[in-house]
């Protein structure tokens, strides 16, 4: 088993398009699975918003939520760690 980092995407693809998530600071409004969940590649596990603009941060491999390095309320920066998977790869 290994641990794979969930982190805030430097640049999510929806910059193409609005750039609004190039906020330095962005709030955690609701975590999707809690810490245990079995979860899937790409499965969103948690939902950030920057000026009323959310945007979902999804699983970067299979596995379980080890943990949440945050919690809803705080504010996040794009590159920074936020959760722990364990996955068998």
């Amino acid at each position: 088993m290994s641990l794979c980092e969930v982190r805030i995407p430097a640049e999510p693809e929806c910059w193409d398009s609005c750039g609004t998530c190039r906020a330095s600071h962005l709030s955690v409004v609701e975590r999707l699975v809690e810490t245990g969940a079995t979860v899937t590649l790409y499965q969103p596990l948690l939902v950030v918003e920057a000026y009323k603009t959310e945007m979902e941060i999804s699983s970067p491999a299979n596995g379980r939520v080890a943990e949440w390095l945050v919690e809803v309320g705080d504010t996040v920066e794009p590159g920074e760690l936020v959760a722990l998977i364990t996955s068998a790869r």
